[in-house]
């Protein structure tokens, strides 16, 4: 089982050791890793039909503490029906409970919080019927919104500027940033 996406996002917590020197159980820094790759960053799991997902996003910052929220939601899809039910609850949460969170769903739907909202359940449907992962009970996957790049001015010789592989040429010409993903089942 994938530990509860609330666990995994704690901040300063791990049970795997004792002293402030040890690595965590997610990494050396899943938090770390997401917040220096990406402004935006979505971590989805799946224990049977239990669904969450958590954010790790520099607009959620405060000075007041790190604030790194995350949600669950219960799915059993069959056959005639898809996780997309779980739609107007996303909605709810999203537009009225916390929309300071909503605030990141728009940003990954691309200034729409409808598109986003649709964009995470659609990972949500991949991790549950995909050909890959539709077997497995236990699903992890991390999303990097708009990977960040380095200066190709820095020391490390990588740029500023996005490579240009790493943009997707859409029919009508415009470039779009790639998305990161990444899945894993347990």
């Amino acid at each position: 089982r994938i530990k509860d996406i609330g666990q995994i996002l704690e901040v300063y917590s791990s049970s795997k050791g004792k002293d402030a020197e040890s690595i965590g159980e997610n990494g050396v820094g899943l938090k770390q890793g997401c917040a220096t790759l990406s402004d935006t960053s979505l971590v989805l799991t799946r224990n049977f039909d239990e669904y969450s997902i958590g954010f790790v996003s520099a607009m959620l910052q405060r000075e007041e503490g790190v604030y790194l929220p995350s949600f669950k939601f219960i799915a059993r899809p069959s056959k005639d029906e898809s996780v997309k039910v779980l739609r107007p609850e996303m909605v709810r949460i999203f537009t009225e409970t916390h929309p300071h969170v909503g605030e990141c769903v728009k940003i990954y739907g691309k200034g729409d919080i409808d598109k986003g909202i649709d964009r995470l359940l659609n990972h949500f449907e991949m991790m549950t019927i995909s050909k890959h992962w539709a077997s497995e009970n236990h699903v992890f996957s991390v999303i990097l919104h708009e990977l960040k790049h380095g200066s190709r001015n820095d020391d490390d010789g990588v740029s500023d500027s996005p490579p240009e592989d790493s943009t997707e040429e859409k029919k009508n010409g415009n470039k779009e940033p790639k998305n990161v993903f990444s899945q894993r089942s347990f």
